[in-house]
C-alpha cells in the first residue's frame, strides 16, 4: 500500500472514529434545555421528545458501528476469503453469478444481523411512544420487502459497475458516476409508480377545500401541479408528514392522511405551499446534480486509493467478492463523514421551501402554529445537541423554523 492509500484509510478511520464517538457521547450526555426551546414548548414535551429521539440516535450509532465492524472483519480477516471461496464454488466460475450470490449472502446476512436493532428502533420504540399502528407481522413484511427491493436494485447496479471496471479500467469512475446519476433520476421518476404503491395506497385529495387551495397556490406560484395525493399513512404511523417526489409526468405532492384528518385547512395549505417551494426551486434536480458530482469525486478517490494498494494494480482483483467488501467498507466510511455536507445542503433547501410557503400564504402566525403542532405530533427533537444537528439533521429544528417565521413577520 503506497503512502497516499495509507493516509486516506488512516484519515477515514480517524474521522469516523471521532464522529461516531462524539455522536454516541452526544446521544447520552445529560444537558439542559435552551431558553429558546422552553419559550415555545413545555418542559414535559421537550423531555419526552428528547427521550425518544436520543434513543433513536443511540441505536443508529450502534447499528452503524456494527456495520463497520462486520465489514472490517470480512475485509481484513480470513472470513472474507472464506466468503469468496463459497461464492466462487456456488457460481461455478461465472463472474456475474458471483456478484449475485455475493449480494444475496451479504444482504441476507445484513438483514438478519440488523434485525434486532431495527425491530427495537422501528417497532418497539415507536409503540412505546404511541407513534406506530403496525402489528409485528406487518412491520416484518415491510422490513423484508425493503430488503428485497434494495437487493433487486443493487444487483444490476453492481453488475454494471463490474462490467464498466473491466472494460474501462481508467475511465470507469466517470462512466459509473454518469450512469448512476441517470439511474437515480429514472428511479425517482418511476418510484411513485412502482415502489411506493407496494407500501401505501394513494388517491387524489378528496377534500374540495384543499383541492381549491392547491389550485390557487399553484396559480400564484406559477407552477404546473400535476397531482396532489393523499396516502394511507395512518395504517402504519401516527406521525404527520408530506413530501414532494417524482420527475416529469410523475411529479406529485403527497400528504399523509393523518395531516388531512388532524390539521385545519390553513395549516394544510402551508404544508402544500412548502412542498411547492421544493417544486419551484427544482430541488430534486439540484440534488441529483450535486449527488452526481459527489459520486464522481468519491469514485475518483476510490480509484486512486485502490490503485495504491498491494494486490490491486489493475483493479481486476477488486471485482472479486473480497475486493467488493473493501469497496463497501470504503463507501460506508466515506458516506458517513460526508453526511454533514449533504445535510447542510438539505437544510438550505428546506429553508428555501419554508420561505416560499410564507411568501405564498403570508401566514407567519400559521407557520409558527404548524411547526409547533408538527413537532409535538412527531416527537421531534426541538432542542438538539449542536453536534447531532450538524451531523444528521436534514431539516432545521422546529425552534429554528419558528424563529425564521418570526423574523419574516418582523420584516413585513
Amino acid at each position: 500500500m503506497n503512502n497516499f492509500s495509507k493516509s486516506v484509510w488512516f484519515t477515514l478511520t480517524l474521522a469516523v472514529a471521532f464522529l461516531l464517538l462524539t455522536w454516541l457521547w452526544a446521544s447520552l450526555a445529560p444537558r439542559g434545555i435552551s431558553p429558546e426551546a422552553s419559550r415555545y414548548f413545555t418542559l414535559d414535551f421537550i423531555r419526552r421528545a428528547r427521550g425518544y429521539q436520543e434513543t433513536r440516535y443511540l441505536t443508529y450509532g450502534l447499528a452503524f458501528l456494527l456495520e463497520v465492524l462486520v465489514l472490517t472483519l470480512l475485509s481484513f480477516t480470513p472470513l472474507g476469503k472464506g466468503l469468496e471461496n463459497l461464492v466462487q464454488s456456488l457460481a461455478g466460475g461465472r463472474p456475474y453469478r458471483e456478484v449475485f450470490y455475493f449480494l444475496l449472502i451479504i444482504f441476507g446476512g445484513a438483514a438478519l444481523l440488523s434485525l434486532p436493532l431495527s425491530y427495537y428502533r422501528g417497532f418497539i420504540l415507536e409503540h412505546a411512544y404511541g407513534l406506530s399502528n403496525q402489528s409485528t407481522l406487518d412491520w416484518l413484511k415491510d422490513y423484508f420487502l425493503s430488503t428485497a427491493i434494495s437487493l433487486a436494485l443493487t444487483v444490476p447496479t453492481l453488475a454494471g459497475f463490474y462490467f464498466l471496471v473491466r472494460r474501462f479500467p481508467q475511465s470507469w469512475p466517470w462512466l459509473v458516476a454518469g450512469i448512476y446519476t441517470a439511474g437515480m433520476a429514472l428511479l425517482i421518476m418511476l418510484s411513485p409508480l412502482l415502489i411506493d404503491p407496494l407500501f401505501y395506497h394513494f388517491r387524489p385529495v378528496q377534500d374540495p377545500q384543499i383541492r381549491q387551495q392547491v389550485l390557487d397556490l399553484a396559480a400564484k406560484a406559477g407552477i404546473p401541479v400535476e397531482e396532489v395525493l393523499e396516502m394511507d399513512a395512518s395504517r402504519r404511523t401516527n406521525k404527520v408528514n408530506a413530501y414532494f417526489t417524482g420527475l416529469g409526468q410523475t411529479k406529485r405532492i403527497v400528504l399523509y392522511d393523518n395531516l388531512l384528518k388532524k390539521y385545519p385547512p390553513t395549516e394544510v395549505k402551508l404544508v402544500v405551499a412548502h412542498e411547492m417551494g421544493h417544486w419551484r426551486y427544482a430541488h430534486i434536480w439540484k440534488g441529483l446534480l450535486l449527488g452526481g458530482l459527489g459520486t464522481l469525486f468519491t469514485l475518483l478517490l476510490l480509484q486512486k486509493v485502490l490503485a495504491g494498494m498491494k494486490g490491486f494494480p489493475s483493479l481486476h482483483p477488486v471485482l472479486r467478492p473480497s475486493g467488493l467488501l473493501l469497496i463497501f467498507l470504503f463507501l460506508t466510511l466515506w458516506l458517513f463523514i460526508s453526511q454533514p455536507f449533504q445535510n447542510a445542503v438539505s437544510r438550505s433547501f428546506e429553508r428555501q421551501a419554508d420561505a416560499t410557503a410564507l411568501t405564498l400564504t403570508g401566514d407567519w402566525a400559521g407557520q409558527i402554529a404548524l411547526e409547533k403542532r408538527l413537532a409535538e405530533h412527531n416527537l421531534a427533537d426541538v432542542d438538539p445537541h449542536p453536534f447531532i444537528r450538524w451531523l444528521a439533521f436534514t431539516h432545521p429544528s422546529a425552534v429554528e423554523r419558528i424563529e425564521a417565521a418570526q423574523e419574516t413577520a418582523g420584516r413585513s
